[in-house]
């Protein structure tokens, strides 16, 4: 009997779902949108079942971005059309033809982003000539310190506040008032990128210290590994309301126990990501209210204290947190109607300041959020320092398309292609206990980040999680004198573990 092939069971898998919205919301969800919803998801979440068919590795990033492209362009635009809610945006329930339309780009992106995602990366001589070995105690005596400087930087920040439940009262305090009161945590930038460093350097710290135990390799070390690196970063970080931050760092430690360690199981990882999304769905409470939303958590009723748009949990998260269709539809009519102008690569070259503390540098020219402002409220509404400015997230969809026009999202599909093509081939060719895998598992989310967020924001999450570690690695390498000849094992040998 013939296999069933991979983009047929995709196909099946996204013809499912897209019933059960049927279902669900009844003839509201049929459309436009759903049909190629179906189309653009079968073809991103093909890799997935190339992963769970085990033909791919539980850390490849088109297998994650599948996952993402099954509620960004299939689940999430049809329940925001069905349930007709836009949240803090101009209601779009007569703009059929633009969310349509929007749809059919995204097709066309996928077509292309699986284009460039199958070109074949050549292994660079020089890739492997004349290899770095891993100064052992180097590290370990290097990674204490700079843990400690965190820590002192963590401790002085929670010491301002008078400990961590006067940090938590601060918080609750600022959420309460809104942006339009100073912000308490103003002037801290350069503190807090130090201190939230702490996640990413404590995670390689363990992995590597851990990495030739023989208890290290069982499920149970695996979970206490995770449970106390999920209660270290609330406190590094986590109580600033930052979901994502949290989320990520505990992905990315599970991603070094994998590539260093032992492989993680598909259900392990599908079990990872039934957590992430209830932690993201209850510590999305603290995040817009600090401790009062706490009681939100189990309590419905506590939440009608909370903004409206914000009531329904399921509803904003499925719109907002895991969906772009909204802000980027409303980009696209506006772009193409010529209300608003294109930027012409403007905010890719300010978000190169967004990662730099105003203790640094105190003026930081205007990131996208002016686009994004004139893009809701009007050309020229945009108004440095005042209260309507708008945190929403365009999405790389949506910031390509205000610097470049229609071209620019093309352009973004093949920038996301490239990047997953080589990320893969660097999986398949690193050698094992190369000290470079520690960092894949940061890389394999950057194609969901560039799906989902700014360039601002993604540069500023890359310099918060690499920035140390990346100073740590390099001043722990010792490079051997280049080798002339280039016989097969120089093209191969890994950076070792050895001092």
């Amino acid at each position: 009997m013939k296999k069933i092939s991979s983009y047929t069971m995709s196909f099946i898998c996204c013809a499912s779902v897209a019933f059960i919205l049927i279902i669900i919301f009844g003839e509201s969800a049929i459309g436009i949108p759903l049909a190629i919803g179906i189309l653009t998801s079968s073809i991103l979440l093909k890799d997935t079942v190339d992963w769970a068919r085990s033909r791919l590795d539980s850390f490849d990033p088109g297998a994650i971005l599948g996952l993402a492209g099954l509620m960004y362009f299939l689940i999430s635009p049809v329940s925001q059309v069905s349930w007709d809610f836009w949240p803090y945006l101009p209601a779009l329930t007569n703009d059929s033809s633009w969310i349509s339309f929007w749809s059919v780009l995204n097709l066309f992106g996928a077509l292309t982003y699986k284009f460039f995602s199958r070109v074949k990366f050549k292994r660079s001589a020089t890739t492997y000539v004349a290899p770095a070995t891993f100064n052992h105690k180097r590290f370990i005596f290097l990674s204490l310190m700079l843990l400690a400087l965190c820590a002192v930087c963590q401790l002085y920040i929670y010491a301002s506040f008078g400990g961590i439940l006067g940090f938590i009262a601060t918080f609750t305090a600022r959420q309460a008032a809104g942006i339009e009161d100073e912000d308490p945590f103003a002037g801290m930038g350069m503190l807090m990128l130090v201190a939230e460093s702490f996640k990413f350097l404590f995670s390689i710290f363990v992995i590597y210290w851990i990495k030739d135990w023989k208890w290290a390799k069982s499920n149970y070390c695996f979970a206490i590994i995770m449970i106390g690196l999920l209660i270290t970063f609330i406190l590094f970080g986590g109580l600033r309301g930052s979901r994502s931050s949290t989320l990520f760092s505990l992905i990315f430690a599970a991603g070094m126990y994998h590539f260093w360690i032992r492989k993680l199981p598909v259900r392990m990882l599908l079990a990872g990501v039934a957590f992430s999304l209830l932690f993201a769905t209850s510590y999305y409470w603290y995040k817009i209210a600090g401790a009062d939303g706490l009681s939100a958590i189990v309590d419905s009723s506590a939440r009608q204290s909370f903004h409206s748009s914000r009531q329904n949990v399921d509803q904003y998260l499925v719109v907002r947190d895991l969906g772009r269709m909204d802000m980027q539809t409303l980009a696209l009519k506006k772009i193409v109607s010529g209300e608003q102008p294109l930027s012409f690569g403007r905010t890719y070259l300010v978000s190169i300041f967004s990662s730099i503390p105003k203790s640094i540098l105190p003026f930081i020219p205007d990131q996208v959020t002016k686009e994004k402002t004139e893009l809701i409220h009007g050309r020229g509404s945009y108004q440095r320092g005042e209260a309507r400015q708008t945190t929403l997230v365009l999405g790389q969809f949506g910031e390509s398309l205000v610097n470049f026009g229609i071209p620019g999202i093309f352009l973004f599909y093949a920038a996301l292609g490239l990047f997953v093509g080589k990320i893969r081939s660097l999986i398949k060719h690193l050698p094992k206990r190369d000290i470079r895998l520690l960092f894949i598992p940061v890389t394999c989310l950057i194609p969901l980040l560039m799906i989902g967020t700014d360039m601002n924001v993604l540069l500023m999450q890359l310099v918060r999680y690499l920035t140390i570690p990346l100073i740590l690695t390099v001043l722990c390498l010792k490079i051997k004198k280049k080798n002339t000849s280039l016989s097969p094992m120089n093209l191969t040998t890994p950076l070792s573990g050895a001092a």
